[in-house]
């Protein structure tokens, strides 16, 4: 696969580098690449994971000293759980939900928060969850995880996904241009990415409902926007600075790249 190829092994350590710098955390891949054929695995993509509170842990950290600190530990699962309906392969999903629904859905609440009712007339006991801190966006959490699987079991994973309060809002690819023996073939810069890119998210049901950026490379240049973006829409820019300083990367997600 093209993960294991060496080649790109100085490009994804330098990379690394450049995100701790920047302020990224890393966080261990929950589900690492595999070539393994498996029916979970098509589960174990880009999510938010809960089985180690991960997302929880996050949400408390900005709703510490109100009622929402405990309203969020059920839920916080309405997130969670969005992309199970969107499988329209699962015989037990009664209640499907197209997967750009399911964006506009968390996106919703990634802005104006998700609310809360314990539905008992005590009007403490109904509120917003914050998911994100836009007033004081260095108050969330900034991780990245490195080689998250794909959707099929072909060996591919995502070189880093960026997570903000353990949310996957962001992709980095890399991928080489094609090698070809005729001239008079144009190779495109990056194409080759962001087709990969686009194929692995349109197998994917889960990621695409999280997934607001998108960062490809072909080893020269870089390319930022929007993951549905046609490659002559994307953004060249010169540094990662640019984009993926953590507080920059979060507030432009609010904004066209």
């Amino acid at each position: 696969s093209q993960y294991k190829k060496r080649e790109w092994a100085n490009a994804r350590r330098l990379l690394q580098q450049q995100l701790l710098r920047m302020g990224w955390a890393k966080h261990e891949c929950p589900y690492p690449q595999t070539e393994e054929v498996s029916f979970v695995n098509g589960y174990n993509t880009p999510h938010i994971n809960q089985t180690t509170f991960w997302f929880e842990n996050c949400l408390k950290r900005l709703n510490q000293g109100s009622e929402a600190y405990y309203a969020l530990e059920m839920r916080s699962f309405d997130l969670v759980h969005i992309t199970w309906r969107c499988n329209y392969n699962n015989p037990n999903n009664h209640h499907p939900l197209d997967t750009l629904d399911a964006f506009d859905y968390v996106h919703e609440h990634l802005i104006n928060g998700l609310p809360y009712d314990y539905r008992d007339g005590n009007p403490k006991h109904r509120g917003i969850i914050r998911i994100i801190d836009w007033e004081h966006p260095e108050n969330n959490t900034f991780e990245y995880v490195k080689g998250w699987r794909g959707a099929l079991n072909d060996g591919f994973a995502w070189d880093f996904i960026l997570c903000v309060n353990a949310i996957p809002l962001g992709g980095i690819l890399l991928e080489a241009n094609p090698t070809v023996s005729d001239e008079a073939t144009e190779i495109v810069p990056c194409q080759a990415a962001l087709d990969l890119a686009q194929y692995q998210l349109d197998k994917d049901f889960q990621f695409p409902v999280y997934c607001h950026a998108l960062v490809i490379s072909d080893g020269e240049k870089i390319l930022a926007g929007d993951p549905w973006m046609d490659l002559e829409d994307m953004q060249e820019i010169r540094t990662l600075k640019e984009v993926l300083r953590p507080t920059d990367f979060l507030l432009k997600q609010g904004k066209s790249w």
